[in-house]
């Protein structure tokens, strides 16, 4: 059956919003760009070659963090190198500054003319680098929606990062005092994804830092928001550098935990590895926290710290798990040599639905080594922490869910 042409625009939609998001999803079409689609492009009046010197201004919606850094980015390498053999091959877009020849700058001499940006600031900054003095463009007229025209490109562009994208929309909103449905309908976006990359810029320093790095996608961000709080207050370097790796999944595993009652330190501590924190040099100050940096050194109290933290962690889960046989868990996989917090959690699972304790790291340890029991497991420890987090809700609508649910998941 061959798919209707709504069903083919809806699947260009779904991987478009994904990629903004910043998920792992792939370009069903790479070639396609959006700034050349017929839409656009009726816009577009006049292809001309034209001199870097002749541009004075940029783009006022331009929203990229850093334009060009062929330094830091392999992708603007990649570019510079390119432009080198082959030149500047998509034409940039421009507006006329002058009034003269419908505001298109023809009639006036090459090189006394004057444009500004309105797609194509990377392209230009390479052709600069790579020693060019100009480039093909296409001269839009005064009537061109030329903020849309810049919009409509840089939401096309894979190496725009999600934060960039929702800087663009932002822009975009604030300058023409326009709704989130404006926004999305001029972006031709959903209005879910617009108010999810919104909500996201305003999120606390460690988790709009991290998202701003690519380090975490918006999705993680805006999945954590209920806690935002505890992590604005969030000042141990160590402790957030642990946010910058979150997953999606690791943001509802962490959100699940949170939920339960275990306080930040102790769950984002949990989530790492004894490896990790001995390396960054963690240590535990009173019962739970705060943490602070320590001398490398000091590998006992490194792990110390790193047991407290999965000893709280796993009481808030699991009801039936008390704090000598959480702390006896920890100290059989430490002698194992265990460095894997997905094992630990795995293990301690196993023994709060009765499993035997003195077997349960090993068990753990040989399931965690084949990757369709792993990801079982992770997917049933995850699904226990989040039947914990909601047992006060339920009880709170009806007593009687609570066991019910106790029932599904032995151990919470």
């Amino acid at each position: 059956m061959t798919p209707s042409k709504s069903t083919s625009i809806n699947k260009a939609k779904a991987f478009k919003e994904a990629r903004w998001a910043g998920d792992d999803i792939n370009d069903p079409d790479p070639n396609v760009d959006v700034l050349y689609s017929p839409e656009i492009s009726r816009g577009i009046r006049k292809l001309s070659f034209i001199l870097f010197s002749e541009i004075l201004e940029d783009s006022p919606v331009q929203s990229r963090a850093n334009v060009f850094d062929p330094k830091k980015s392999n992708k603007d390498k990649e570019l510079l190198e390119s432009i080198k053999v082959s030149g500047i091959v998509q034409p940039i877009v421009v507006r006329s500054l002058e009034d003269s020849d419908d505001n298109l700058g023809f009639g006036v001499k090459e090189g006394d003319r004057k444009f500004a940006i309105v797609a194509g600031h990377r392209r230009v900054a390479a052709g600069k680098a790579a020693g060019l003095k100009g480039t093909e463009a296409m001269i839009a007229r005064s009537d061109d929606d030329h903020e849309l025209v810049t919009l409509a490109e840089n939401m096309g562009r894979r190496e725009l990062s999600s934060y960039e994208r929702a800087l663009a929309l932002k822009s975009l909103q604030e300058r023409r005092n326009m709704s989130v449905r404006k926004v999305s309908d001029a972006a031709g976006v959903s209005h879910t994804l617009t108010s999810r990359l919104f909500s996201a810029l305003s999120a606390p320093d460690p988790l709009h830092s991290a998202w701003r790095e690519g380090a975490i996608s918006t999705n993680v961000v805006v999945d954590l928001k209920d806690h935002w709080g505890a992590i604005e207050v969030l000042k141990d370097k160590a402790l957030a550098g642990m946010i910058k790796g979150l997953t999606q999944a690791g943001a509802k595993s962490l959100r699940d935990q949170l939920d339960a009652g275990t306080n930040l330190a102790d769950a984002l501590t949990s989530m790492g590895s004894p490896s990790l924190l001995v390396e960054q040099g963690v240590e535990s100050v009173g019962k739970r926290g705060p943490y602070k940096k320590s001398d490398k050194r000091d590998v006992f109290k490194n792990n110390k710290a790193y047991k407290e933290a999965f000893v709280a962690a796993v009481q808030d889960v699991f009801s039936k798990i008390d704090q000598d046989k959480a702390e006896d868990l920890f100290n059989i996989a430490i002698s194992q040599s265990v460095n894997d917090a997905d094992t630990l959690w795995a293990a301690a699972g196993y023994i709060a639905k009765g499993g035997d304790q003195k077997k349960a790291v090993e068990l753990a340890l040989a399931a965690m080594q084949i990757p369709g029991a792993r990801s079982l497991i992770n997917k049933e420890i995850q699904l226990m922490k989040k039947a914990a987090a909601n047992l006060n809700k339920f009880k709170s609508k009806d007593k009687s869910v609570a066991p019910f649910v106790k029932k599904y998941f032995p151990g919470i």
